[in-house]
């Protein structure tokens, strides 16, 4: 298995108050994730002006420019920011500071209770050509011929894989307030389900993200959120079983 010293821990998103339980079980988490990963550094990507308290424990914190929010992606819950951009300047922020072979990327609210994605990825992390994969949660790694169908929509809780390949799927240029009010001045496309209807934004945030890294690899992708045509759907099916390792909750502990 990997070694924990070639492993970066990367949390990224917008810090609780400092007297907020949140900002209490977040000290816990990096203390805990210590003992299970010894001797892996642990870094912070937020936005300016965030306080950062000592007793956090990070060894680095990268600091990037809010972007702020786009309109709300769903037009069935008007409150819900579609915060995309902030995540992808987070994480570009921490990630650019990562000196190891291999990086676990973490959302802020999530927390990892055991190391056990090591022994899956030592069995399952290489692809029969032998490139690497990423390793990802099935929660809300969606199967685009269910009830939401969106081709490439791999869930942003946790990544864990080479560096390289890390930074590469958190490479997405901002997303633009035209593509996140899509379908306020586009229509859905015919045959679209009560669930695709509910979409503002031209994709989803999750799918956006792994779509630009999969059309970076030379995979076909789609045009708009619920585009499932048979190229679109045959790339999707490609791309999840070459380039990324899904695990359930009991397999990575988080």
């Amino acid at each position: 298995m990997i070694d924990p010293r070639a492993i970066t821990i990367v949390f990224q998103g917008q810090l609780s108050p400092p007297a907020s339980p949140a900002h209490s079980a977040l000290a816990e988490n990096v203390a805990r994730l210590r003992a299970l990963l010894p001797g892996a550094p642990i870094m912070l990507g937020t936005w300016d002006g965030c306080a950062v308290s000592p007793g956090l424990g990070f060894d680095h914190v990268a600091f990037a420019a809010d972007p702020g929010p786009l309109a709300s992606f769903k037009k069935n819950a008007p409150h819900a920011e579609n915060n995309v951009n902030r995540q992808l300047a987070g994480a570009a922020a921490v990630l650019r500071h990562v000196a190891t072979p291999y990086v676990l990327k973490l959302r802020l609210d999530s927390e990892v209770t055991h190391a056990g994605f090591l022994g899956w990825y030592a069995s399952y992390g290489s692809n029969q050509d032998g490139r690497e994969r990423i390793a990802v949660p099935g929660f809300f790694t969606l199967d685009p011929r269910m009830y939401e169908r969106m081709p490439f929509h791999v869930s942003d809780w946790f990544a864990f894989g080479p560096t390289a390949q890390v930074r590469q799927l958190w490479n997405a240029p901002p997303m633009t307030a035209a593509d996140a009010s899509w379908y306020d001045s586009h229509p859905h496309a015919p045959g679209s389900t009560f669930f695709d209807r509910r979409y503002r934004a031209r994709f989803a945030i999750e799918q956006y993200i792994a779509s630009h890294y999969a059309r970076a690899l030379g995979y076909p992708t789609p045009a708009f959120h619920n585009d499932c045509g048979a190229r679109v759907l045959n790339s999707h099916d490609r791309f999840m079983a070459r380039e990324m390792l899904v695990l359930d909750p009991h397999q990575y502990g988080l």
